[in-house]
């Protein structure tokens, strides 16, 4: 259907081109109705197509009425019927159709209704009487007028009456009307008045509303959720209004859209404001048009308006469907554009959240438009950060290599690659890759913390193995002078013409000199490894531990306490079982500044886990203990509490000299006032050749 060229080529009074147009529109109207068989407009999903071809269809409906009631009756049964859901559930419980009368034009049966309900004995021949000219709804008796019940003439005698029918004032104000204008028409202002009055009385809830009456025998027993009505003013002043009873609640945009529909009623009733109103009127009824030969030439007048307003209305719902089919099939193909970019960028969102790098895409204005879950993890803390701007967010990140490097991708369009470091609480390392689009720039972060970290392991184990065969031989040289300043000491100490007080120097001198031994066999034994392992007796390894750090321990003030059986043998590389033991005895004497007291203890048990035989040492100290961030890392590598004079190695690398023994190295830490401190538990697995028939095992 093509729109017409320039509405203004339409004709200004009705003729034989007008009928053809109209004719044309009605056949095109049909046309439409055969495209839905059901002809159904759900109120839940009414939009312009549907006020369109709703109004249309209204109009066909009430062709060929014999009186202005049997065109009411078609209306309101249509609207009854066709306003439904796609299962066929009819929208609206009762729909009614009201129009104001003179009391002289009343049928007989109606005056008499009419005179009950008046206060005066006698009305005046023109008093208003809101008449139900048609009704429709879901029970039998709605759908006949005769049966009404109350509702069937209301007399509007004065201002204050209709005050007290809330509904009637709102229905009357809501249309933009004044009450007492309603009442006493001006002939004057009526000509002008109903051309443009087409408004909607809309109330969403009704459930609880003052203005709707009824609320328990109807609006809750029958589930009405909104009521709607639409209407305006005839020619000769009168009202007309449709009111709709709904189920399914009616939006105030749902409620505009009736406006137009009330135009389409307006016509419907038109050719009957001259004629018969009522199924039983005679076609003559006497007396009726007083003043019909006054208003002759106004009645042309508006029969060529009508005309002229019918031809308007059926172009611009010809245009309207026209370029609502258009922008129908277009939305539609929007639609399947958007569902298929929807599933493609699921498809990549799925595949993103399944990578175990963090990634984030910004736009050309620097703003977040994804973060997978890592990239929320990483740096996101909790906040959405979707719609802003990453420097905004991160102002210290201006001018440092981040910005750099996203800059060359985003303004020169380079593909960048770079390692940076992200300082605590993070404190990881990330390569970054940044790819440019034509949105933006896509990040990758991969952590590469632990390869770093090896790396730097690996050369700081080198330094530690060059500096042990440095200490070494170190220790080899010395001992061999060591060895002669002691044999001279012997000889000299033999002497007998030495002073009482020169031996005590002497026997001083030669013990510091046996101390001073004892620290470089240790440091051999420390760099020695054995190419296969051996039976090792822990208690011997915790004495020279204990050997080798009593200086530190006396300068410290920390009492030991030791609990050693006779003997603790397990089979592994003593100089690394030593290690450990040294470097948990170490850690203990630091966290013991303030002096305390040291646990050293050894005993045979068995593990919780695999029920194996083994020896478990356990170092404890009096310090201050640790807080659980703290116990959380402390087996990291490079992570340290004592500042630039530790390596944060040492305990990284005892853990792994455990697990290569088979063994375990557990912490329990506490900074309570009343119980602080650290306890280091070592299992190491037994000697099971020699071990396992023993009877004093513990469970661990």
């Amino acid at each position: 259907m093509v729109p017409p060229k320039n509405l203004s080529e339409l004709p200004k009074a009705p003729g034989s081109c007008v009928s053809s147009l109209v004719q044309e529109s009605r056949e095109n109207a049909m046309v439409e109705a055969a495209h839905d068989p059901q002809g159904r407009y759900d109120l839940a999903e009414f939009g312009l197509k549907e006020m369109i071809e709703c109004g249309r269809a209204l109009r066909i409906e009430s062709q060929n009425s014999a009186t202005m009631e049997d065109a009411a009756r078609r209306i309101v049964s249509f609207l009854h019927g066709k306003l439904s859901s796609a299962y066929g559930q009819t929208n609206c419980a009762l729909v009614r159709c009201f129009k104001t009368h003179r009391f002289f034009d009343l049928p007989v049966e109606l005056e008499k209704v009419a005179r009950k309900a008046l206060l005066q004995n006698d009305p005046s021949p023109s008093l208003p009487c809101l008449t139900l000219l048609a009704t429709a709804g879901d029970r039998p008796e709605w759908n006949d007028r005769r049966t009404s019940q109350g509702h069937a003439v209301i007399p509007l005698e004065s201002v204050e009456l209709v005050e007290r029918a809330p509904m009637i004032a709102a229905l009357i104000r809501q249309m933009g009307l004044e009450i007492e204008s309603t009442l006493y028409p001006d002939p004057q202002i009526i000509l002008d008045s109903e051309q443009h009055t087409f408004n909607v009385f809309h109330v969403e809830n009704a459930n609880g509303d003052p203005l709707i009456p009824a609320q328990k025998g109807f609006v809750g027993a029958y589930g009405i959720s909104s009521v709607l009505g639409f209407g305006g003013l005839l020619p000769s002043g009168e009202l007309f209004a449709i009111i709709l009873f709904s189920k399914v609640r009616i939006t105030r945009e749902t409620a505009e859209l009736f406006r137009t529909i009330a135009l389409g009623v307006k016509l419907a009733l038109l050719p009957f404001t001259r004629g018969r109103i009522f199924d039983d009127d005679p076609i003559n009824r006497p007396g009726r048009h007083l003043e019909e030969n006054l208003k002759t030439i106004q009645d042309e007048q508006l029969r060529s308006e009508t005309a002229t307003l019918q031809l308007l209305l059926s172009a611009l719902e010809d245009t309207a469907l026209y370029q609502t089919r258009r922008l129908h099939l277009s939305n539609q193909k929007l639609v399947l554009q958007a569902e298929s970019v929807q599933r493609q960028g699921a498809r990549l969102s799925a595949m993103l959240e399944a990578t175990s790098d963090a990634v984030f895409l910004l736009d050309r204005e620097w703003r977040f438009t994804f973060l997978n879950h890592y990239a929320q993890t990483l740096i996101a803390n909790g906040v959405d950060l979707i719609g802003q701007n990453v420097w905004e967010l991160f102002p210290h990140a201006v001018g440092t290599n981040f910005w750099v490097e996203y800059r060359k991708a985003m303004l020169e369009g380079q593909d960048v690659k770079f390692q940076e470091y992200y300082p605590p609480p993070l404190d990881r390392w990330f390569e970054v890759h940044a790819f440019p689009s034509d949105d933006g720039i896509a990040a990758f972060f991969h952590d590469v913390t632990d390869r770093r970290r090896q790396e730097e392991t690996l050369r700081q184990t080198e330094k530690l193995a060059a500096a042990g065969k440095l200490a070494a031989s170190l220790a080899h040289e010395i001992n061999n002078p060591l060895e002669a300043i002691t044999n001279l000491l012997y000889l000299v100490g033999g002497d007998e013409r030495l002073s009482a007080e020169t031996k005590s120097f002497v026997a001083l001198a030669e013990g510091e000199l046996k101390r001073v031994s004892e620290i470089t066999s240790q440091m051999l034994r420390f760099h020695r490894q054995s190419t296969f392992a051996s039976e090792v007796n822990l208690v011997a390894v915790c004495e020279s531990v204990l050997a080798l750090y009593k200086g530190r321990l006396d300068q410290a003030n920390v009492k030991v306490i030791k609990a050693f059986p006779s003997s603790a043998v397990v089979t592994g590389y003593e100089g690394e079982i030593r290690q450990v033991l040294a470097n948990l005895v170490g850690n203990a004497i630091d966290a013991s500044r303030l002096g305390g007291s040291l646990w050293l203890k050894v005993r045979y048990r068995k593990s919780l886990q695999d029920g194996r035989p083994g020896v478990t040492v356990t170092v404890a100290d009096s310090g201050s203990g640790m807080s659980k961030a703290v116990a959380a890392r402390i087996f990291e590598p490079f992570f340290t509490t004592k500042g630039i004079t530790g390596s944060g190695l040492g305990l990284w690398i005892s853990l792994d000299l455990v697990k290569k023994h088979g063994g375990r190295l557990s912490l329990r830490t506490s900074e309570l006032f009343s119980r602080h401190g650290t306890v280091f538990s070592l299992f190491l697995p037994a000697d099971m050749g020699r071990e396992a028939a023993r009877s004093d095992f513990e469970r661990e």
